[in-house]
C-alpha cells in the first residue's frame, strides 16, 4: 500500500502457512524511482531465492508472447523454457498453471479489444489469408445486417462436386455483435473414403430467410468467379424455416431434407411448448407414441 509517495511492502511469504514471513520494507517514490527507506534483510525467516527474478521474468515473457502470438499454449511454453538456464527450468511453476495464465490473457485481451458495435468491426489480414496466401474471407452487407464468409476456390470445388451438403448453425460460440455461425459440410474426397467437413463457415447478424438469401446468393457469384457451378442434390437442414425457404428459393434443383436429429428435438419442444412435459415423463404409453412421430421417417 501507499501513502501518497511512501510505499510500504511486505514479503511476499507473509501469507504462507509454513513461513508467514514479517520481512518489511519502505520506499519512497521519486519519479518513477523508488527508493528504499527502511529495510532489514534480516527480518526474513526463510532463504533467498536467486532463480525468483528469472522465473518471474520468463512468466512475463509467456503471458506477453500468449497476448500477441496465435501459437498454442503449450507450443509457446516451451519455446520460452528452452530460452532459459537448466537451473531455472524446475523452478518454473507446472505448465497447466501457464498455460491457464496465458488463456486468462488472452480471454482479458481478447474483452479489451472485442467491438462494441458493427461499424467498428474490422478484420485482420491474419485472420482473412489462408497459411499459403490466399484470401479465404469476405465480408457481405445487407441493409443493417451482416455476414462474414469465410470459404476459398478449393473448397468450392468440393461443394461442386458434392451430391449432398449438410447445413448447421450455432448460437453459443459466437461473438456478441452476431447471431450465429452458420457452416456448410460436404464430403470432400473422391473415393468411397470420403469423410465430411466444413467447407463454408459464415458470421451472421440474424437468421432470417433474406439473409440466408444473401448468403446463398454470394456463395453462387463467387462459384462462377471460378467458373463452378453449386447444383447439389439433396441439402440437410434442422427445421428453421428461413434456411429451408432460401434453399429453395436459390437451389430449387436440390432436394431440402431435414435432419433427423433436430426433428427429435423439435418434436420435443413442441410437448413443451404443449405443456405435456409432465405427462411425457411419467406416461409411458403417450411417451412411446410421441417417439413414433420421429420413427415415421424411416
Amino acid at each position: 500500500k501507499n501513502r501518497d509517495d511512501v510505499y510500504y511492502w511486505i514479503c511476499e511469504r507473509k501469507s504462507q502457512k509454513e513461513t508467514k514471513c514479517i520481512a518489511r520494507a519502505t520506499t519512497i517514490r521519486t519519479g518513477d524511482q523508488h527508493k528504499i527507506h527502511k529495510f532489514d534483510a534480516q527480518q526474513h525467516n526463510h532463504a533467498p531465492e536467486a532463480s525468483k527474478p528469472e522465473v518471474l521474468k520468463a512468466c512475463i515473457q509467456m503471458k506477453e508472447l500468449g497476448q500477441i502470438s496465435n501459437d498454442q499454449p503449450a507450443r509457446i511454453i516451451n519455446d520460452v523454457i528452452a530460452t532459459t538456464s537448466r537451473e531455472i527450468q524446475p523452478c518454473l511453476p507446472r505448465k497447466d498453471a501457464v498455460r491457464q495464465q496465458i488463456k486468462r490473457a488472452r480471454r482479458v485481451c481478447d474483452e479489451e479489444l472485442e467491438p462494441k458495435t458493427l461499424d467498428d468491426f474490422k478484420l485482420p489480414d491474419a485472420y482473412s489469408i489462408t497459411l499459403n496466401g490466399t484470401h479465404f474471407a469476405k465480408n457481405i452487407t445487407e441493409g443493417t445486417e451482416r455476414i462474414l464468409l469465410f470459404t476459398t476456390a478449393e473448397n468450392l470445388k468440393w461443394l461442386q462436386e458434392a451430391k449432398f451438403w449438410i447445413m448447421d448453425g450455432t448460437f453459443k460460440t459466437v461473438p456478441t455483435l452476431f447471431r450465429q455461425l452458420h457452416s456448410i459440410h460436404a464430403p470432400a474426397a473422391r473415393n468411397v473414403n470420403f469423410r465430411i467437413v466444413p467447407l463454408v463457415y459464415a458470421l451472421m447478424t440474424m437468421k432470417s430467410k433474406e439473409l440466408y438469401e444473401k448468403l446463398f446468393q454470394e456463395l453462387n457469384e463467387m462459384a462462377e468467379e471460378h467458373e463452378l457451378e453449386l447444383k447439389p442434390d439433396f441439402i440437410l437442414t434442422d427445421f428453421e424455416q428461413g434456411s429451408i425457404n432460401a434453399v429453395k428459393s436459390e437451389f430449387p434443383s436440390a432436394q431440402s431434407k431435414g435432419c433427423h436429429f433436430y426433428l427429435g428435438q423439435s418434436v420435443y419442444r413442441q410437448i413443451q411448448d404443449a405443456g405435456l412435459t409432465k405427462k411425457y415423463g411419467t406416461d409411458q404409453n403417450f411417451s412411446l407414441l410421441i417417439r413414433h412421430i420421429s420413427a415415421l421417417a424411416f
